[in-house]
Formats: structure tokens, sequence, C-alpha cells
């Protein structure tokens, strides 16, 4: 019977073999992963959707989109509920399913979390370290440099963010001189504005254009 045929077909089969890890495993943190029906949801609580295959899409009044939260399964709420018992329910699909519009404000924070309290993974190319952060992969350079960008995120921002732009600020404090742990603890409290710089001339236009605008900040050096 198609869709809900697959997915109680794909739940049986998470119940079974348990969570995958993704190799790249960012913001998922150590909770890890399934596919459901054509959909990879990632075990944070509640689910979240980290890809979603073209097919879906029919099933559904509007797209759903990475980020996007799973929000009931055949009218009950899932909120609260563990890995298993979401499973449990999808096993016994019926037909009607629902998403709730992401934010990646959570996912920012729940990544910073995890890397405060895992600590940084080796980088072969800098001593500090990097870490996951949602989509993006930062090496703990001074300010941190991305490493890679999962192709998910760029829907939130208006230009594209490229391997070697650095983290230039989080609700718009300047990071540039803060370390490790003071960046994962900014971006544990995210509120929603993260914004990048490239190593080449356009966004240092940008910036300067910006700091016309908005005046000088406050220096705690001067």
């Amino acid at each position: 019977d198609g869709f809900p045929g697959s997915i109680r077909q794909s739940a049986q089969e998470a119940l079974r073999d348990g969570p995958q890890q993704r190799h790249d495993n960012h913001w998922t943190g150590s909770t890890g992963c399934n596919w459901i029906g054509g959909i990879r949801l990632a075990w944070t609580s509640p689910p979240t959707v980290q890809e979603v295959q073209r097919h879906v899409q029919e099933h559904f009044p509007r797209p759903i989109q990475p980020g996007d939260s799973l929000s009931k399964v055949d009218g009950k709420s899932v909120k609260g509920l563990s890995r298993q018992d979401i499973l449990g329910l999808l096993r016994k699909f019926k037909g009607n399913i629902g998403f709730k519009r992401g934010s990646h404000d959570m996912a920012i924070r729940e990544s910073a979390k995890h890397a405060l309290k895992k600590g940084p993974e080796k980088d072969a190319e800098h001593s500090e370290g990097q870490n996951w952060i949602w989509g993006f992969l930062f090496a703990w350079t001074s300010p941190p440099v991305v490493r890679e960008v999962q192709p998910e995120v760029q829907q939130h921002f208006p230009n594209p963010v490229n391997p070697g732009d650095v983290l230039h600020q989080v609700d718009n404090k300047l990071v540039g001189k803060l370390s490790r742990e003071e960046i994962l603890k900014l971006l544990v409290k995210y509120k929603g504005s993260i914004g990048f710089q490239s190593r080449h001339g356009d966004d240092y236009r940008k910036s300067a254009q910006d700091a016309l605008q908005h005046g000088p900040q406050e220096d705690a050096e001067s």
C-alpha cells in the first residue's frame, strides 16, 4: 500500500537495526538517525528531518524541509516520546503524519551543547580540533574557519556560506578574539543571528558598509 507501507516497513527495520550514525554526524549529536519512508529523521526530541527524497513530497500539502520536526503520527503527538515509542507508532502507521516547520535555532543550540560536552574532534590541520555545529564543520582557529557545509543549511542565508569562510559574529557579538568554549557558550544561547565573512573582499566591503550604518562597536580593550 505505497507510502504508508514503506513507513511501516522502515520503522520495523529501524527498531530491529538501531539508529544509524552518519559519517559526518553533525547536529544529530550521538542520537543517530534512520530513514523512515524516504524521510531521514534524526532522533533529537522531537525528531528532526535531515533529508527528504523527492518522491515523498507528493504525499504532503506543503514540502517537508530539512529542519522540520515530526509532530504527530496518526493524530498522536510525539512530544516527549522516546525513539522506540515513536517507531512503535510508525510501525502501525495508518496514513496520517504531521510535521512542524523547523527552526535552525534549536539545531544550533543542541549541537553546541553536544560539542561543549564531548570536546573537539581531531583536525589534521589545526591542533585545537574541530566540531560540527548544525550543518557547519568548524575548525577552532581564531576566528573559526568553516571546513565543510551541509547543503541543507544554505536556505537560511542570503548568500552561500563556503568552506574557507570564517565565523564573524553570533547574535551581534564578534567572535574573532573568543576561545572555542566562549563561542560555544554563545551558541548554546543562540537567539537567531549568525554571521560569516569570506576571506575574499566582497564580504569585507559588506561589513564596512554595516559598520558605517551601525557605528563603532564597543571595544573592551580601548
